[in-house]
């Protein structure tokens, strides 16, 4: 039975997504508030965690706030980073900005900073400003739902059978423990199977 416990809990922790709150900007190309060379044509910006594709983006925008990028979005170093072209740019300031959705919790976040091409000037303080969306994204938190519930139901087994079987190993005299025990462990394990699928199905 130890063995199935600690089986059963390394699947938990093997199942449960990486921990960090919602898909942060963690690095671009050109760096925030930098001056980058006349006649660049990518912007790059790398995330906290994985992202979805088909709900995340990158605009860039010049002085006068139009959108002057390729809309060309796409993973550019797997799943955690995006890269969008642009025509040659020339002297001047630019803002990126980003909508991307998490593949962990399903929450949308908006981030923008801004770079200049050329010997352009920039104001610093103005250079990153993010926000985390309110709104969460109902389809993929919904995906995720089935995945918590099974965490929470292997965990509770778990828990359980700790115990059962340190008040069980005081109490009972070996022969009734072992009957009591192979009860014990067809039920425990029909319901940690029933845990484990959802956690698997949650991450497909």
């Amino acid at each position: 039975m130890s063995k199935f416990l600690i089986i059963s809990l390394l699947i938990l922790s093997i199942s449960i997504p990486y921990a960090a709150a919602h898909p942060f900007t963690m690095e671009t190309s050109p760096n925030s508030a930098s001056n980058a060379q006349i006649g660049i044509t990518e912007i790059i910006v790398h995330f906290s965690e994985p992202i979805e594709i088909d709900f995340s983006s990158l605009k860039v925008l010049d002085s006068n706030g139009e959108q002057i990028d390729n809309k060309d979005s796409k993973y550019f170093d797997g799943d955690d980073s995006l890269i969008v072209t642009t025509p040659p740019l020339e002297d001047g300031v630019y803002t990126v900005t980003s909508k991307v959705l998490s593949k962990i919790d399903g929450h949308l976040v908006d981030d923008a900073f801004i770079f200049a091409v050329g010997d352009v000037k920039i104001d610093v303080g103005a250079s990153h400003s993010q926000n985390v969306s309110e709104l969460v994204f109902l389809p993929e938190a919904g995906a995720r739902f089935p995945g918590l519930v099974g965490q929470t139901i292997i965990l509770g087994v778990v828990i359980a059978s700790i115990l059962i079987w340190g008040t069980q190993s005081k109490q009972l005299i070996r022969k009734e423990l072992d009957k009591l025990e192979y009860f014990h462990h067809e039920k425990f394990m029909t319901i940690t199977g029933i845990g484990l699928v959802l956690v698997f199905a949650s991450n497909i």
